[in-house]
């Protein structure tokens, strides 16, 4: 599984991280500073694009994470997790992209 956690830790880091399924955790990418962490009453615009093994976290436009994985994990489950916040998901669209 590929998480990000954007504005995690009570909005100190952003990360992205990498999950095995055999209980191996690797962060494969860090931001703490303001730029990259939570803004109160701002809209996003969130993009998450898997293709040819590379996978990119785009923000408003900014790529905060794009990570090449040798073992691209194939298969598995999308989903939203919200710990402490309050979020507004609108528009949501999945594509398969050829």
């Amino acid at each position: 599984m590929y998480y990000v956690g954007m504005g995690g830790n009570y909005n100190k880091t952003t990360r992205m991280r990498r999950y095995d399924g055999k209980g191996t955790l690797e962060i494969v990418g860090e931001y703490t500073d303001s730029a990259h962490l939570l803004k109160p009453n701002h809209w996003y615009h969130i993009d998450i694009i898997t293709r040819k093994g590379i996978n990119r976290f785009i923000v408003d436009g900014v790529t905060y994470f794009e990570y090449e994985d040798k073992n691209q994990i194939a298969s598995g489950w999308f989903a939203f997790r919200s710990t402490k916040s309050r979020q507004r998901i609108d528009n949501l669209k999945i594509y398969a992209i050829e």
